[in-house]
């Protein structure tokens, strides 16, 4: 059991969150060193083209395995520093940038503030309270919700391991929607560098252009796609946690039945 669970643990949050993102950005970074250490088309002598120096690198990962095992690992590192990076920065840039596409409901709520997205919290409750699964309101005070949020999860570790595994898993889905935009920007800006040296400058082979070309637009696609969607994603952790914690004060509180026995006992 404690193996299985390590590994299940590794398969989620180490690959998805940390790995993935890693690997992004030093595949896009060996592409471009690739490509600037080939020929250029003025060159003097043989020229190397993109898909013969992509072939060449690609044999000598397979080939020399501990090369291979050194890129993992250092992708895995790579991917440990952008892991590091608070989201609350992302998540800011993100609220600035795609704030227009939210026009009504629950995403604009989304951007009214910042996380944990008191409004959206505020009309959580409300909706509770209509149907009467909430009594009082138990939001923390203005200004204090992000350390009574981190406070929330760790009570749910200590009561609710499985609802917290559960919060978990979208926290590392948050993580990844982070970790790879960190990777795109980056991986963006050198497909850029890649383009320009390829059609303009002309100090790689111009057969790179078309796969510098694709880096740099599926780098601007990631940022986008997954930047608007980041907010939603990661408004969904911090719903699970809430719910978790009514959930356990829900719990915590006498049925109706209790109570009637309760008042019977003392009357």
């Amino acid at each position: 059991m404690p193996a299985s669970t390590t590994l299940s643990r590794i398969g989620r949050f180490e690959f998805f969150a940390i790995l993935a993102p890693g690997l992004c950005l030093v595949a896009v970074v060996m592409l471009f060193l690739t490509a600037y250490t080939t020929k250029p088309a003025t060159s003097a002598g043989p020229v190397t083209s993109a898909a013969q120096a992509m072939r060449e690198l690609s044999a000598q990962v397979k080939d020399q395995w501990p090369l291979g095992v050194t890129l993992l690992f250092f992708a895995y590192l790579v991917g440990n520093i952008l892991r590091a990076i608070p989201v609350n920065i992302v998540d800011r840039v993100c609220g600035r940038l795609f704030k227009w596409t939210a026009r009504k409901g629950y995403d604009l709520v989304l951007y009214q503030k910042g996380f944990p997205y008191r409004p959206m919290l505020e009309e959580q409750v409300s909706a509770l309270q209509e149907n009467g699964l909430l009594e009082n309101a138990c939001l923390p005070g203005e200004g204090t919700e992000h350390s009574t949020f981190n406070l929330w999860k760790l009570i749910l570790c200590d009561r609710s391991p499985a609802t917290f595994d559960y919060t978990q898993e979208l926290e590392g889905r948050v993580r990844l929607f982070s970790g790879m935009i960190w990777a795109a920007v980056p991986s963006g800006v050198l497909g850029l560098l890649g383009v320009l040296f390829s059609s303009v400058f002309k100090v790689v082979h111009p057969s790179w252009l078309p796969v510098m070309a694709g880096v740099a637009v599926v780098s601007l696609a990631f940022v986008a796609l997954l930047g608007w969607r980041l907010r939603r994603v990661r408004a969904e952790e911090v719903l699970a946690v809430f719910l978790g914690i009514v959930g356990l004060r829900q719990k915590s509180l006498p049925s109706s039945q209790e109570q009637i026995q309760d008042i019977a006992s003392h009357a």
